[in-house]
């Protein structure tokens, strides 16, 4: 058995550019799951929609970059942005960047290939 590891990159086009999603590494996944708890937080503890669309705003920086996320959703403007769309956008990035994992899954996984139960071992006739 060989095994050679081909990571595709998944891209998101929006605002304009091409973001490529980035590894999966242990920061990545660290980073996203600390914002996901931010958002969870500020959902349960009925914190304001500044609080919320500043934890969007900084989940799609992890994945596009400050000087982007800056560009196109600007602090200064936080409490003007269209919280739907910061979660839309985040929804996307979230998906694109899972994509990459479902991928591999389906490529590396002893399942794979396995879409109905096993042909049954059972000689006897009943």
């Amino acid at each position: 058995m060989k095994f050679e590891y081909e990571r595709k990159t998944e891209y998101v086009e929006a605002y304009g550019n091409k973001y490529p999603m980035p590894t999966k590494t242990a920061v990545l996944v660290d980073e996203v799951n600390a914002i996901q708890e931010r958002i969870k937080e500020n959902k349960n503890e009925s914190k304001s929609a500044a609080d919320m669309a500043a934890a969007l705003r900084d989940g799609i920086a992890v994945f596009i970059g400050e000087n982007e996320t800056e560009r196109i959703f600007p602090k200064e403007k936080l409490n003007e942005l269209d919280t739907d769309e910061l979660t839309a956008f985040w929804w996307v990035l979230n998906e694109a960047a899972n994509k990459a994992t479902k991928d591999v899954i389906e490529k590396y996984s002893p399942n794979r290939e396995i879409k109905k139960p096993p042909i049954s071992m059972n000689t006897t006739k009943k």
